[in-house]
């Protein structure tokens, strides 16, 4: 029997979610290239269509800064959703990321989160940890620093600094269970849309900071 028969059938691209022929490894729509290395066998076709190649960390610091922070939101929503898929949790992704916005219950799903992927990674082996609340507490630390005054209210871009650590951390665990699943070395064509919005964002606010200086 071929070792290849098991693996699941990509149907749809996983960046762009748009129809592609069976057997292909770049999609036709956006560009993006992908392989049966990027999917872990035994996977479904719908958890494997979620769990895409890895996102470098850098990308990841780089949207967050893009959009002034918001791209962590996503950030949180994207890990709920590919754990619950791939660990089968019966869990709602879109009600956790908005009970991110409710005083106290918000902290304890951001701990939660960030306590079940260290918990992950380190029963795979993964030669990386931190400390769920010192991540929290880091995190949390820093928002505060957007409410500071011009120019203090800058410090508050390095919110993503404690999520990174717990991104890597994630993104090594991706890689033990899924062996040889590579990092995206380009932006993805939604990515890049952010990043050009997210640009005429920062553009707008350092220019209204400036002229009303």
């Amino acid at each position: 029997m071929d070792q290849n028969e098991n693996q699941p059938v990509i149907e749809k691209c996983p960046f762009c979610s748009e129809k592609i022929a069976p057997g292909m490894t770049k999609c036709t729509h956006c560009g993006e290239e992908f392989g049966a290395h990027s999917i872990k066998p035994g996977l479904s076709k719908e958890v494997a269509q979620i769990i895409p190649d890895l996102q470098p960390a850098w990308h990841f610091a780089v949207l967050s800064a893009a959009t002034l922070g918001l791209y962590e939101i996503y950030w949180f929503y994207r890990n709920w959703r590919q754990l619950g898929a791939y660990k089968e949790l019966d869990i709602l992704p879109g009600w956790r990321t908005a009970g991110l916005f409710i005083p106290i219950y918000g902290q304890y799903l951001a701990y939660d989160l960030f306590r079940n992927i260290r918990d992950l990674a380190k029963a795979l082996g993964v030669d990386k940890s931190y400390s769920p609340g010192l991540i929290l507490f880091g995190w949390l630390t820093l928002i505060a620093l957007w409410f500071l005054p011009h120019p203090l209210w800058f410090f508050g871009l390095l919110s993503v600094w404690p999520l990174v650590a717990v991104h890597k951390v994630l993104n090594s665990y991706w890689q033990k269970t899924q062996p040889g699943l590579a990092e995206k070395l380009e932006f993805a064509r939604e990515e890049k849309f952010l990043l050009l919005l997210g640009g005429i964002l920062l553009f707008f606010v350092f220019s209204r900071v400036f002229v009303l200086e």
